[in-house]
């Protein structure tokens, strides 16, 4: 078996009395780290305990995403590391999505959000210890995360999402990550991302269900078409079981991954809302609205 993509078959990087051991994939002919392992290899006569200390951070790095690289291959996995990707909210679905994108190899992301952690948190925002309290999530989701994967350019904003200064991250990135809690700051999210032509992939949990869109500005239909402001003003405290809000963030971290790479089954103009108690799901076709105030053609220009 070899990664999707690869010119050449794989190659074990070294061997050892006879037996082959698979450290890694040699991805091309032409990929310099994978020539450069290969001559190592070859000069150190396998004794992968004397390479420089380059060759093992390129193995270390080839290793770390194996599993996927066989799926995705070396092209789609470039394409993740130089993806600059913006989280908005870091809770309950912020976490986990924050957590696969960097386990991913997301080259950027931004974790964006205001609050700070509290108790009541804990059961669910997986990012976050009882030693945290207190602290601003952006603060500490940085830090997580960049220990959890030193590769990825982590940076926390502490930022209320309707502040100026968003835009400006909104600019910079190539992807946005709806994990927000409240409509306000949804609808705000939405209008700078059909503003500045920004994938967006949003995502929102209560009880036992969750629901899952992506909207591309210049595709199909905005959050406004399918949630009109007028009919989701409301701020409530819902209730939120950990484990729902962490499938949830996986199947949004998985649908920003797709859309990073280009795929053509994303959920563009399709909202899904998933039962995670019973595990039924409904698919719902939706439409860009012509009376939408924010992607109608005429309102871009504002």
């Amino acid at each position: 078996m070899r990664p999707a993509g690869c010119e050449a078959l794989c190659r074990p990087l070294w061997s050892a009395g006879g037996r082959v051991e698979r450290a890694s994939w040699a991805l091309s002919s032409g990929c310099k780290i994978a020539k450069t392992l290969e001559t190592a290899i070859k000069r150190r006569a396998g004794t992968i305990s004397v390479l420089t200390g380059l060759e093992l951070f390129m193995l270390s790095r080839y290793n770390r995403y194996d599993r996927q690289l066989r799926l995705l291959g070396i092209e789609n996995q470039n394409k993740l590391k130089r993806a600059k990707v913006l989280v908005v909210g870091l809770g309950g679905l912020g976490s986990t999505v924050s957590l696969f994108l960097a386990a991913a190899g997301v080259g950027r992301l931004v974790l964006l959000d205001r609050d700070r952690v509290e108790m009541s948190n804990l059961n669910r925002q997986i990012l976050y210890t009882p030693a945290d309290i207190g602290a601003f999530k952006a603060s500490v989701a940085e830090k997580r995360v960049r220990e959890f994967n030193p590769e990825v350019d982590v940076v926390g904003s502490i930022l209320n999402v309707q502040s100026d200064e968003v835009e400006n991250i909104v600019k910079d990135v190539d992807v946005i990550v709806d994990c927000l809690d409240n409509w306000e700051d949804r609808f705000r999210v939405n209008e700078l991302a059909v503003k500045h032509s920004k994938p967006l992939v949003h995502a929102a949990v209560e009880g036992w269900w969750g629901h899952l869109t992506t909207i591309l500005p210049t595709e199909g239909p905005c959050l406004n078409c399918i949630f009109p402001q007028s009919l989701t003003t409301r701020r409530v405290r819902v209730s939120i079981l950990g484990a729902v809000a962490g499938a949830l963030g996986c199947m949004e971290a998985l649908e920003a991954i797709k859309v990073i790479l280009d795929s053509q089954d994303t959920l563009v103009g399709v909202l899904l809302y998933f039962d995670f108690k019973s595990h039924d799901h409904i698919k719902i076709r939706v439409k860009k609205s012509v009376k939408c105030p924010v992607c109608k053609p005429d309102s871009a220009s504002r």
